[in-house]
């Protein structure tokens, strides 16, 4: 019979240090992120809307005669200020005055006829149509005498208001008619304040709020307030329309036309919730935020309100006394074990 050689392979394992270890063999986990965060407070916030605006005076009006005449007399010099009722100029009315003797001089013999007559109908002297018609004399030139007087009061322009004249576009001895333009009066303290705003935000504006605004030219802030809103919105540009007075000061000295950028508070509040703008990851549905809560980062679903310049109001999600994660956030999952963060 023939022999059968049996051969045996034995092997031996190789000690492998770089296989994989797992913790429950006694390995070290990999080590945790240490992020930076901050503890929310509550904080004050003023909702500001920002807009566009122009100052006007209070009172401003063209002065132009009622009649026809020429210019004989002119009572202001240009840019100076005037009083209410205060004369300006005067037409020439000289033919006006004439007429008004004549009538007066035409009154006393009226009244003088009136009064003869008037006797002698008490005997019967006379007819009583006889006296109606010496009476209605009377009359008629009383009204004659009260319509020349009015005439020559038009000849007459006064101030309507306390103001400031501007330039002058006549002379003495200038021929003017009813269109004709011989300066302006503006009031220019207080100014009014002219502009808009979304109608978005005509629920929150009320006739007394402050309204911040700045001009061109001067660093200093002004400050005048809501006096008046009109109505109803505008249909083109779907805006409301607000007014707001501010007291020109001598100190501060604005000029009517100039262009004002317009800052009003619509609401405050001392309990806002702030976080860092750079804090919030935008997802499909919203805004996110990571909350470090029990060791881990935890990301959470918040509603934004009001923005400034480095911040975001948080209306909805987060509470006073959270700690919120604000480095790292991209390499960061749900739920991610982490360290506490560095403050």
């Amino acid at each position: 019979m023939g022999c059968f050689l049996v051969v045996k392979f034995v092997f031996f394992p190789a000690n492998n240090h770089d296989a994989d270890k797992k913790p429950g063999n006694g390995t070290s986990a990999p080590p945790l992120l240490t992020l930076s965060g901050i503890i929310i407070k509550e904080e004050s916030l003023d909702n500001t809307l920002n807009s566009s605006g122009s100052l006007k005076a209070n009172e401003e009006v063209e002065i132009q005669p009622e009649v026809a005449g020429k210019i004989t007399e002119l009572y202001f010099h240009e840019g100076s200020n005037v009083k209410k009722g205060q004369l300006l100029f005067r037409l020439n009315d000289q033919d006006l005055r004439a007429t008004l003797k004549k009538l007066e001089y035409n009154l006393s013999l009226a009244i003088e006829n009136e009064q003869r007559q008037a006797e002698l109908l008490k005997i019967n002297g006379i007819s009583q149509q006889d006296y109606d018609i010496s009476k209605n004399t009377v009359l008629s030139t009383k009204a004659d005498i009260e319509f020349t007087k009015a005439s020559i009061s038009k000849t007459q322009v006064f101030s309507p208001f306390d103001g400031r004249v501007g330039l002058r576009y006549v002379s003495v001895g200038t021929f003017v008619s009813q269109t004709s333009k011989i300066a302006t009066i503006q009031q220019i303290d207080p100014l009014k304040l002219d502009f808009s705003i979304p109608e978005q935000y005509a629920s929150l504006v009320k006739i007394g709020d402050k309204v911040n605004f700045r001009v061109q030219g001067i660093n200093d802030a002004f400050q005048a307030v809501v006096e008046a809103i009109e109505p109803r919105i505008d249909v083109n540009t779907r805006t409301l329309s607000l007014r707001a007075l501010y007291r020109n000061t001598k100190e501060h000295f604005l000029l009517p036309g100039t262009f004002a950028n317009v800052s009003l508070v619509l609401h405050s509040t001392n309990r806002a919730l702030m976080v860092p703008t750079e804090s919030l990851v935008p997802i499909l549905k919203g805004q996110t935020l990571f909350k470090y809560h029990a060791g881990k980062a935890e990301q959470i679903l918040v509603k934004t309100g009001v923005r400034t310049d480095t911040k975001v109001e948080i209306t909805d999600g987060l509470s006073a006394g959270d700690t919120i994660l604000t480095s790292g956030l991209l390499s960061l999952k749900p739920d991610q074990p982490v360290n506490p963060p560095k403050f």
